[in-house]
């Protein structure tokens, strides 16, 4: 007979049964609530109150219907509004500053080469040139301080790692290697002798070489941000105080580029919202009328017949009143839908090309054909001895030698010669700030 003691079973009733089925079902309903909560939240960018974001969540939870509980709900996709709020949503970036940024560096360019071809400011290209030869610096300089006015919320040490970094770098290591290029071409075909250290040092500091404009932006971006210190209107006194003081001013290379395009870049800062007004409606009837009043009295100042020291204060002034009619035809060109993509895409380039036509002018037309036996001139019996043939192959060459710059700029070490790193990771800045104004 088997003896084993068999364990009684324990009887429970069916409502016990459920209760604690029910309890465990409970809490892995809970779990998985918790966890998908915290998943959404970690997901999911957070939206203000007031945002489109928020209004379209609330709505759909109100009349949309619910997906159930054991489906993950997707991450909704992370808009522009986390990422950059200091711009406001849906406007578009400006047109005109670009492509006024792209006419100036075309302007500048067929300078050059007009200065580089034997007999060359006597064509055509150098006559057309020089309609607007006042607008191509001031222009340029007018558009970089209207960009730089964020510069205002940065302490020194923020200004140097974002801003003084990449004008400094570029300048340092190319300058040099575009002045040897040069110094090569004299010693070859004009015997002069090379010269040593110290004519790379000062070159460097006076600003006296081809990339003197990168000298200027750096100690400018400098001046500008000094003045946040000074009350906003006396921050307008500036422009007029470099004009006057002009003649008592020492003459040298650095002085004549602040007195001729620091108020431009100065205004360009403190002016932005007129100027940001005044390009809005620069084609109606009173805008234009602006424009063009300020063109003749300039073209009637310039006739003025003053002292020598008093020359340069009359020509920045000039500049000044030239700046509404450029504004004015910047934004007519942007309407022309092809020639203003062109123009603008020039004007984001400009430091690429600005740094390799120079080189390029030296290494190709330099080297093997400015000093050709036929000889070049302006009215030349053969094709390939005219000065407006070889402008219209100097260009060529220039556009080669930018796209090959371009390409350059994507290799690792000399990339970072053209465009460093930058000294710190830039922050992704996630609140919303208010907009940067050189009168606040």
């Amino acid at each position: 007979m088997d003896r084993r003691v068999v364990k009684p079973r324990v009887f429970r009733f069916p409502s016990s049964v459920s209760f604690l089925r029910k309890k465990k079902m409970q809490e892995e309903t809970r779990k998985n609530f918790t966890h998908r909560m915290r998943d959404t939240r970690c997901e999911r960018p957070a939206y203000s109150t007031g945002g489109a974001g928020f209004l379209a969540e609330k709505t759909h939870e109100a009349t949309g219907p619910h997906l159930p509980a054991q489906l993950p709900v997707p991450p909704e996709p992370r808009t522009a509004a986390a990422t950059t709020p200091s711009t406001p949503q849906g406007k578009p970036r400006m047109a005109w500053p670009d492509l006024a940024k792209g006419l100036s560096i075309i302007g500048v360019v067929l300078l050059h080469i007009c200065l580089a071809v034997p007999d060359g400011m006597y064509t055509t290209a150098a006559h057309i040139n020089e309609l607007i030869a006042p607008l191509r610096m001031p222009l340029f300089f007018l558009v970089s301080g209207f960009f730089s006015v964020k510069v205002f919320r940065f302490n020194f040490a923020e200004l140097f790692v974002h801003r003084l970094w990449f004008l400094l770098v570029p300048y340092v290591l190319w300058t040099p290697l575009e002045l040897f290029a040069k110094r090569i071409e004299f010693f070859v075909f004009w015997d002069e002798p090379l010269p040593d250290q110290d004519f790379y040092v000062e070159a460097l500091w006076t600003s006296e070489n081809m990339y003197w404009f990168l000298h200027s932006l750096f100690f400018f971006t400098i001046a500008l941000w000094s003045t946040k210190f000074l009350h906003p209107w006396l921050r307008w006194s500036i422009p007029l105080a470099i004009i006057l003081g002009a003649p008592i001013a020492p003459e040298t290379p650095m002085t004549e580029k602040v007195v001729a395009y620091l108020p431009c870049f100065l205004l360009g800062a403190y002016a932005r919202p007129l100027i940001e007004r005044y390009a809005e409606n620069a084609l109606k009837p009173i805008e234009l009328a602006v424009a063009c009043g300020t063109l003749l009295l300039s073209r009637e100042i310039s006739r003025f017949s003053v002292s020598e020291v008093w020359e340069l204060s009359l020509l920045t002034l000039t500049h000044l009143l030239y700046l509404p009619a450029a504004i004015a035809s910047a934004v007519l060109l942007s309407k022309i839908s092809l020639l203003s993509e062109g123009l603008q895409w020039i004007g984001r380039h400009t430091l690429v090309i600005y740094l390799s036509h120079p080189i390029v002018l030296t290494l190709l037309f330099g080297y093997f054909f400015r000093y050709r036996e036929e000889g070049i001139e302006l009215y030349s019996d053969t094709l390939l001895g005219s000065s407006g043939v070889w402008i219209l192959l100097c260009i060529g060459f220039t556009i080669a030698g930018a796209a090959a710059m371009e390409l350059l700029s994507h290799v690792p070490l000399i990339g970072r010669s053209i465009a460093p790193h930058g000294l710190v990771p830039r922050r992704v800045v996630v609140e919303k700030q208010a907009p940067v104004s050189a009168n606040s």
